[in-house]
């Protein structure tokens, strides 16, 4: 119990009397936290609120992940990653407030469309790419970049979110830990071997394939075994009944979903150099800036949310292909 304490301890945990945060939808609900639009009735300014049910922290391990997502996403700040503004915590509930994504995640527009326009692919995967630099040069790495972790502001751009698997690693230094989704992880991390952030590039190689082709590139097998054999014996099908597939568009998806890792196409200097980028200005990039959102003094957790966490929770079978080890 003492081990729980110091770890909960260490946590940003804000005293506030909660009377400002005003309940207007639930967004979200997976296996321990539940999602919540809310605003504050001070500043008028929306968010998100990830409420994690203590209830559902059954050993030490998952609370100190939870305590790295929230120490390493606080230390991040980037337009293209959602900004962390606080966290705190009540008797049942750890709370963190986050900026609101107001046009969603990018898997539900893919989803809905299957084959994006070429612009918005080179915009996204140009703005993914400059977020994984900064975290690679902030000496994170992020293990889980999926089009489910890709929102979108209202302005259209690129924000990472969920930050649970993401660990702290020095540049040129290797790790081990075993974690991700099946249809993202890179061949060195499937075959539970050493791995760098070059991992991260991989996880948009295979994002790229499937917005440019509607599929994913490997579909995922019944064992991990089974999909490593599958990627290292047969390279993902660049046939399109819908599209011509540029030869720099393929250049560009061979160095991506390169499967030797020293090989890989792993920088976002290398993505600067490479054709498929030649017409996209990267400086315009920098023009990008966050909303500069002013927070009151005030963060509740309204009895609308206290209902809502009680409420039993549809799981997302998405996220159950998920693991850590």
């Amino acid at each position: 119990m003492s081990n729980w304490v110091k770890i909960i301890s260490t946590i940003n945990s804000v005293s506030h009397s909660y009377s400002s945060l005003r309940y207007l939808k639930k967004i979200g609900a997976g296996s321990f936290a539940t999602v919540f639009e809310v605003q504050n009735s001070e500043t008028r300014n929306n968010y998100a609120l990830k409420v994690i049910n203590k209830d559902k922290i059954t050993n030490s391990n998952l609370l100190r992940r939870i305590n790295q997502e929230i120490h390493i996403h606080k230390s991040l700040d980037s337009p293209f990653i959602i900004k962390y503004h606080k966290s705190w915590e009540t008797d049942s509930s750890i709370c963190i407030l986050l900026e609101l994504a107001k046009r969603g995640d990018l898997f539900t527009v893919w989803r809905r469309q299957k084959i994006l326009p070429d612009y918005s692919i080179c915009k996204y995967l140009a703005q993914i790419a400059t977020a994984l630099d900064y975290m690679h040069q902030n000496e994170v790495v992020y293990r889980d970049l999926k089009l489910e972790n890709v929102l979108l502001s209202d302005k259209g751009e690129v924000k990472l979110s969920d930050f649970g698997l993401a660990g702290k690693l020095c540049k040129g230094k290797h790790d081990l830990t075993f974690c991700g989704t099946m249809e993202y992880m890179s061949p060195e991390m499937l075959a539970a071997s050493f791995y760098s952030h070059s991992t991260d590039f991989w996880s948009l190689g295979v994002l790229a394939y499937s917005l440019i082709f509607g599929r994913y590139p490997y579909q995922p097998e019944a064992t991990y075994n089974d999909m490593i054999n599958k990627v290292l014996s047969c390279r993902p099908s660049y046939s399109s009944p819908s599209s011509v597939i540029s030869q720099s568009c393929k250049s560009l998806l061979d160095g991506l979903l390169e499967v030797s890792a020293k090989k890989r196409i792993a920088s976002l200097d290398e993505l600067k150099e490479h054709a498929y980028f030649r017409s996209f200005d990267f400086s315009s990039l920098r023009e990008i800036r966050r909303d500069g959102f002013q927070l009151g003094s005030k963060f509740p957790l309204m009895q609308h949310i206290r209902n809502a966490i009680n409420t039993p929770m549809k799981i997302n079978m998405q996220e159950n292909r998920t693991f850590e080890f």
